[in-house]
């Protein structure tokens, strides 16, 4: 209002000696109205007129309805990285990138289709950083696919690949982020809601006015709307506006202010200001946690894909500690391979009850005791005490009572056989020396608050289920901070042992619950499945061949497969009988009339006309034969032989006379040999069983392989079974088999060897082969008790002396060297560059002869020096050897080099005229190195190395010689 008011201050103060003073001062305002003032406003409205202050979120679970009819994208550019999500799903099934994944500064192309129908294209569009991807249903019919395949290019180039599931069945809410997609509505439902901003600008001074400035600040953002003004000059008491269109996320808490900066003129006089400030502030009661469990080895893989590895202790001769659990079992749970190994129960056995473990080197020292519980691990130390432990001897008494349970010895010597998890008695082996059943890994739960609003982590438990038992525990207490703001993610780690070797399935269930600061509490749980399987199938080509034999439904050798009856005639004749030429002289008859066999003129040879005739000399039979061919004799004028027939052997082409055998034909038996005749057949009764041999070969590498050969030999034949007279393609797990049907003379003391040979080649033409090997051994027919004669057989076995398999069982070993060795195992074969048996390139692998080259023959002596190339600072083999010698080529326990060079003289003088050879080949085993390449004179043989252990070629043997007598007699 127009005028003056004025102010009036009086001030009286006393000071301490009693005396008073005062003061008074006026001050006079004038108002005068003619300045200028404007009024600054702003409204906030949705469609419905609603203020944007009130408008509510909505539920953001977008698969509570069921099907989609559209969904709504923005394009983020984000990587895999920063996804989030609740769908019970690894991120590396729903988001992997590419090339680095999206670039921020680039356009990108966005395809999206259905990824079970890959014709069916929902979007296909050039978009940039906060445009919007709208996936709906099309005019056609095709509602939205249930899994929708996203894929973003850059430049044509393929940045990241998106899976998302769309069928409702796994839970969709929005704002969930999928890489570089950020889900913002899903049909009626939307967070970013289009609200209006109306900006009032009204003159409430005395004159007129001029607006120049119209500024709106919102975050970071300033927007100049001074052009966007119809009208700028407002006359006393005039308003205009202003509008904006903007769009409000109302899915996640926050508080939105929006500032209105006025600036006017008037005619006359200083320029005026205003400001408003409208504040949307958005609420929510919603809490959504996600859950995602990892689980690794120290190596970082996957405990998921963890094979189950064959780990034998007895590989090694000198074994330090090994590691039992104690089972408190009996002596009838054992469950091991020892062939030596003893176990005695007194008492009724340990019978699971805490007791006392002593055990004892062979030289009876004590090495280990301890009180030890049911299902404890304890070390027994092989290496203390003075004495040897080939053996120990571990004795279990009862704690309370001081009784001996159970006394067992195991064999430790390494020879004898020893693997992980065996069982003897109430003891498990756990582990051998830094071998062990029991791999540490880590488990890690991811936590990720996926929802608008922070959250505090209430409970968190985890479930450990094996075939045995389930572990509940509560693991709260490992988090470190239990608040979870929104977007946030921690990772609780939780470390553990994982026995992998067993064949298993451990499934680990962890459940999380938090709390919004108002609202429901949320839960989420998931399940990571831990599957020990066995070792997969090698790589590249990988062959095993088998041969079987079956007669009348059984095994060849089968001791149940006899004949029928092997008695021919007792007092009567035959009409037929059929006789096998062995070439047999007569003095190995086997035969109750040996008496009347007499040899001229050295005896029978490979072939001969035999010529059977009756005591009248009638001519009953003439034929021509070789040794193992059989014929028959039959008298078709009598119809019944006669009682005593007489077989005369001639040598073929001058008649000589070189045995004669005289048969009693009324006392016979299958399987008599006469001299060089045995009988093995008369009448309806023969020696001979129908056979049926089966040769396979199997594909047991991962690969498909070419086999090209597959060879059967027996008694001197050989027969090619790929009649195809192609090669065969074989797929990984399947095989190729073939049968063929023979005759088995039961009749014949003999051993029949089949040998199967198959060899194929790997996709990339790496060969393997295998082979195997059936032998029959038919024992001789027994003769009547009064007429046996002295026998005496041999047979020869053959065993491995480190587990005392059949040396015959043994399988390849893997062939390729794929860790720098420390030691090469070598064998020097002498000869020339041209022996080559290996596939490394030719700038790895170079050789060449001097003088002629190496010798060859066996105990020839060479000079040999295996170095480096880098100088031959390092010698990794000096020495003078012969041709078939075996060397080490090695650095004192150290990796070899990456190449190495071998150079052969004459003699130690290293004169040039007595250079043989001298080659280079690659060591490291990063370039093709297996066991049996030949590289110029040396041949590998074996190696060693840290993945592999010690791999090689040759084993220890123990022949054995069996003498037995057959038949009687001493």
């Amino acid at each position: 209002v127009e005028g003056s008011n004025e102010i009036t201050v009086h001030v009286k103060a006393d000071t301490q000696e009693g005396k008073t003073c005062e003061k008074s001062d006026k001050l006079k305002i004038g108002i005068q109205i003619e300045g200028c003032r404007v009024n600054a406003n702003i409204i906030c409205e949705d469609e419905d007129g609603i203020d944007c202050s009130d408008i509510k979120p909505p539920s953001t679970q977008c698969n509570d309805r069921g099907e989609f009819e559209v969904l709504r994208f923005t394009y983020t550019a984000g990587g895999c990285e920063e996804s989030l999500f609740v769908q019970d799903r690894p991120l590396r099934e729903v988001c992997e990138d590419f090339v680095g994944g999206p670039s921020e500064s680039r356009d990108s192309r966005i395809l999206c289709i259905d990824a079970d129908r890959r014709n069916s294209i929902f979007f296909d569009d050039f978009v940039s950083v906060g445009d919007e991807i709208v996936v709906e249903n099309d005019r056609g019919g095709r509602n939205i696919p249930d899994n929708l395949l996203c894929e973003v290019f850059q430049n044509d180039i393929k940045r990241q690949e998106l899976n998302i599931d769309t069928s409702g069945n796994e839970d969709l809410y929005l704002n969930d982020i999928f890489g570089s997609l950020k889900l913002g509505g899903c049909d009626d439902k939307l967070c970013n809601v289009p609200v209006t901003y109306t900006y009032i600008l009204e003159n409430v001074g005395q004159g007129s006015m001029d607006i120049t400035e119209v500024e709106v600040s919102r975050g970071r953002t300033t927007i100049d709307l001074l052009r966007e003004l119809e009208d700028r000059a407002l006359d006393f008491g005039e308003k205009t506006e202003v509008m904006e269109e903007h769009e409000l996320d109302v899915c996640k808490i926050s508080e939105t202010e929006t500032r209105l900066s006025v600036e006017a003129d008037p005619e006359d006089g200083d320029p005026c200001f205003d400001e408003d400030v409208y504040i949307v502030t958005t609420e929510s009661e919603e809490c959504r946690i996600q859950l995602e469990i990892f689980c690794e080895n120290d190596d970082g893989e996957d405990c998921d894909e963890i094979q189950k590895p064959e780990f034998q202790c007895n590989d090694v001769r000198n074994i330090d500690e090994l590691s039992f659990k104690f089972l408190g079992g009996r002596c009838g749970e054992s469950s091991n391979d020892q062939n030596d190994f003893n176990c005695q129960d007194f008492n009724d056995g340990p019978r699971s009850e805490t007791s006392q473990i002593s055990c004892q080197n062979e030289d009876r020292e004590f090495i280990f005791f301890e009180t030890v519980e049911v299902n404890g691990q304890f070390v027994v130390p092989l290496s203390e005490g003075s004495g040897t432990t080939d053996f120990i001897e571990c004795d279990i008494t009862n704690r309370s009572d001081g009784t001996t349970r159970q006394t067992l010895i195991i064999d430790t010597s390494g020879r004898g056989d020893l693997k992980l998890k065996d069982v003897y008695g109430s003891l498990q082996l756990e582990r051998c020396d830094d071998k062990s059943c029991l791999f540490p890994v880590s488990y890690t739960y991811s936590l990720s608050n996926v929802g608008p609003t922070d959250l505090e982590i209430r409970t968190l438990t985890r479930d450990r289920i094996t075939l045995s038992d389930t572990m509940t525990d509560d693991i709260i207490d490992i988090v470190d901070d239990t608040a979870l703001d929104i977007g946030q993610r921690i990772d609780v780690i939780e470390t553990d042992f994982l026995d992998v070797c067993e064949e298993r399935e451990d499934e680990t269930i962890v459940t999380v619950s938090a709390d919004p600061p108002s609202g429901p509490r949320c839960f989420n749980t998931d399940q990571y499945l831990v599957s020990i399987r066995p070792p997969e199938p090698p790589e590249g080509c990988s062959i095993s061949v088998e041969v079987t034999c079956t007669a009348e439904q059984t095994d060849c050798n089968d001791p149940s497969l006899e004949i029928r009856s092997r008695e021919c005639a007792d007092g009567d004749t035959n009409e037929i009988v059929t006789f096998t030429y062995t070439g047999e002289s007569c003095r190995d008859p086997f035969d109750s009339q040996a008496d009347e066999c007499e040899d001229f003129s050295g005896g029978p040879t490979r072939q001969a006309r035999i010529e059977c005739t009756s005591l009248n000399e009638d001519v009953i039979s003439e034929e021509t034969v070789q040794i193992d061919e059989n014929f028959s004799v039959k008298d078709d004028g009598f119809g019944e032989l006669p009682r005593t027939l007489v077989c005369n052997i001639f040598e073929v082409g001058n008649n000589r006379l070189l045995q004669k055998v005289r048969i009693n034909m009324s006392r016979l038996f299958l399987g008599s040999n006469f001299g060089s005749l045995r009988l093995d057949g008369c009448d309806n009764n023969n020696c001979f069983v129908p056979v049926l041999y089966r040769y396979t070969a199997n594909n047991i590498g991962r690969d498909e392989m070419e086999l090209t050969e597959l060879t059967r030999r027996r008694e001197g034949s050989t027969r090619d079974l790929m009649d195809t007279g192609r090669n065969l393609e074989i797929d990984a797990g399947e095989n190729f088999s073939v049968e063929e049907v023979d005759e088995l003379n039961l009749c014949a003391e003999k051993s029949i060897p089949t040998r199967l040979n198959g060899e194929a080649n790997s996709p990339d033409g790496r060969p393997c082969s295998d082979d195997d090997e059936y032998l029959i051994r038919i024992d001789p027919p027994i003769p009547p008790i009064d007429n046996r004669p002295c026998t005496v057989r041999v047979d020869i076995d053959c065993k491995l002396r480190e587990d005392s398999r059949d040396c015959g069982s043994v399988i390849n070993l893997p062939q390729k060297c794929i860790d720098r060795p420390t030691l090469l195992l070598m064998k020097y074969n002498g000869g020339d560059c041209s022996q080559r048996v290996n596939i490394q390139p030719e700038d790895l692998y170079q050789c060449f002869d001097f003088n002629g080259g190496p010798p060859t023959d066996i105990g020839d002596e060479s000079f040999v020096m295996a170095t480096d190339v880098k100088g031959g600072s390092i010698i990794y083999f000096e020495g003078t050897i012969e041709v078939g010698d075996e060397i080490d080529f090695s650095d004192g326990g150290n990796e070899v080099d990456a190449n190495m060079n071998v150079t052969i003289w004459r003699s130690s003088s290293m004169r040039p005229r007595d250079l043989l050879q001298t080659l280079v080949f690659h060591t490291s085993c990063s370039q093709n190195l297996f066991l049996k390449d030949r590289y110029g004179a040396v041949q590998v043989i074996g190696f060693v190395n840290r993945e592999q252990g010690r791999q090689t070629c040759l084993f220890d043997a123990i022949y054995t010689l069996n003498l037995e007598n057959r038949f009687g007699g001493e």
